[in-house]
């Protein structure tokens, strides 16, 4: 049954005055409906109750504390018209019961007797037992007092082979029996102390019962719908509002096969800490930011005041600023998210989720109903897989590391855009790491690095590196450096590899940088990152390149010069 959204939207129709009678109704709710975002979540439970004809009161019980108590809404529908007159929540205690002569108190205290009357039993037990163990430890030092050596001479000799043999057989018979009595009672003594400690925790459980009878009932969140009904009706009511103990993170897993295509699959990390599990509820994924603030900040003025004489500091002009933003100001949604409506769509074939759009809001309905403990518990849920075709590159930066890196060149051609999250990657059914995916809107291009490709080798070689002074009037000092750089592709297919080296950079007039490439670079401050240089060379399978880098720097004897 489809709900309505709106509080108050079911109509009541009075052909005559209603009944006098009143109820109150106290149903049971659940969570079914859950829309998350990545920082709270819209929950909506449902009642369902059975009213006669008349004014009633529905007092549900069961909500969570955490609930944000102004966001609350109610709608409801049924097999006949009612109207909803108003809603209440509060939080509220049960005062402590004061009747000593309950059916329940009186049923704890008898099962309490009960129970120490078990447990005096088992003490009993246990004592018997213990004096059969010192009985037994009694007849064994008898015994062992017996067995001291025989006076040797005369006396030693008047006993006889005859009676030695007795003797020994006497106490071996008695020590061998009182061994057997003692092991039987500590046998029979650690059955009995096992059998005690359950009882124990009973007898725990039961008293902790009593007590809590005595203590107020701990706090409760409740919602008290007041309605009328024209006719008997059969209801549910619809209670919506917002937690702020829940949400959703992106997370990716990326391979890249033998076929150079990017399957990226796209999944949900989902947490609630509401104390209440949810059990199969349809769960919304939604990229929305509630968080209360409808207008842009305001930006202050930012003067600027004359320092006073007597401050201690010399005369100059100070910032003073006012509150450059209003307090409480939220992160600014980020600005690519206008470019979605002029982006073409290719529509994702859902795995575990529905992808839909409002505007510029973007929301995964979750196909399977869900289970989520409310006890911060993560759950990992698929929201779609895609396979994306990408063109690969290699990367490399030989003055800090010969290595090359793989790197997957793509474009974002799902019907949604990629939110920020952690993406785990893979390479041939191999783990390589984990990167991390800032947002990339609809048909934005994106580089992501793959791993390191052993088929690029690279080598870097010093031929030159000299420093002296020159000049017959003023001194200067030159340094010069040069250096070759070599590549080579040993795998079986052509690549293209984005060299990047640096030259340095000058920040004094005095200070002349003089760069020579050969060839001349593809891109030159890339990314306005001064003093570096891009090649990009378009390998074949087997083939190499080589560049060569150098540089000159002067400067005078008057300055000294440090090179970072």
């Amino acid at each position: 049954m489809r709900l309505p959204s709106l509080l108050l939207l079911i109509p009541v129709v009075l052909a005559q005055a209603l009944p006098v009678a009143a109820a109150e109704l106290r149903p049971d709710s659940r969570v079914e409906a859950a829309t998350l975002y990545p920082n709270g979540a819209i929950l909506t439970r449902r009642a369902r109750f059975t009213a006669e004809a008349g004014q009633h009161t529905v007092v549900i019980g069961d909500l969570p504390l955490d609930l944000v108590a102004e966001s609350l809404r109610v709608a409801g529908a049924g097999d006949a018209a009612f109207s909803i007159l108003s809603v209440d929540h509060r939080i509220d205690r049960l005062p402590p019961r004061a009747d000593l002569t309950s059916p329940e108190r009186a049923a704890l205290e008898a099962d309490i007797a009960a129970i120490e009357a078990e447990l005096r039993t088992l003490d009993a037990a246990l004592a018997v037992e213990d004096a059969k163990i010192s009985v037994a430890d009694t007849r064994l030092r008898f015994i062992q007092n017996l067995i001291r050596p025989l006076p040797m001479g005369e006396g030693a000799a008047a006993l006889g082979v005859a009676d030695w043999a007795a003797a020994l057989a006497i106490v071996a018979t008695e020590g061998a029996a009182a061994e057997a009595e003692r092991l039987a009672a500590e046998t029979e003594r650690g059955a009995l102390a096992r059998a005690r400690q359950p009882v124990e925790v009973r007898l725990d459980t039961a008293r902790q019962a009593l007590e809590a009878l005595d203590r107020p009932a701990p706090p409760r969140s409740i919602a008290t719908v007041t309605l009328t009904a024209p006719a008997p009706v059969s209801a549910v009511l619809a209670l919506s509002y917002r937690t702020e103990t829940a949400g959703w993170q992106p997370i990716y897993d990326l391979r890249l096969g033998a076929d150079d295509a990017v399957t990226l699959t796209r999944q949900a990390r989902i947490f609630q800490t509401t104390g209440e599990a949810w059990s199969g509820v349809d769960l919304t994924l939604s990229t929305a930011r509630p968080s209360g603030r409808v207008l842009a900040p305001v930006l202050q003025p930012r003067l600027l005041r004359e320092e006073r004489a007597g401050s201690g500091r010399g005369a100059s002009l100070a910032y003073r600023t006012q509150d450059i933003l209003s307090p409480q100001v939220e992160s600014p949604a980020p600005a690519q998210e206008d470019r979605l409506q002029a982006a073409p769509l290719v529509e994702a074939e859902a795995v575990g989720a529905v992808f839909q759009r409002q505007g510029t809001t973007l929301s995964f309905r979750i196909a399977d109903p869900a289970d989520v403990a409310g006890d911060g518990t993560v759950r990992q849920v698929v929201i779609d897989r895609q396979t994306l075709p990408a063109t690969l590159a290699a990367e490399t930066a030989p003055l800090l590391d010969p290595t090359a890196y793989l790197i997957a060149e793509w474009t974002n051609t799902l019907s949604a855009p990629l939110l920020p999250g952690p993406v785990a990657i893979f390479r041939d059914g191999a783990f390589l790491g984990q990167a991390r995916f800032p947002f990339v809107p609809v048909g934005e291009a994106f580089d992501l690095p793959v791993g390191q490709y052993d088929a690029i080798a690279v080598e870097r070689v010093t031929l030159e590196r000299t420093e002296g002074d020159f000049g017959l009037i003023g001194t200067s000092y030159k340094r010069v450096e040069r250096y070759r750089i070599r590549v080579r592709n040993l795998g079986a297919r052509a690549l293209p590899v984005v060299l990047t080296d640096r030259v340095p950079v000058s920040e004094n007039d005095d200070v002349t940088v003089t760069a020579t490439t050969r060839p001349a670079p593809t891109d030159i401050d890339p990314d306005g990152r001064r003093g570096l240089r891009q090649w990009r060379l378009d390998l074949a399978a087997g083939g190499a390149a080589t560049v060569e880098l150098g540089y000159t720097i002067t400067w005078p004897e008057s300055l000294g010069l440090r090179l970072d």
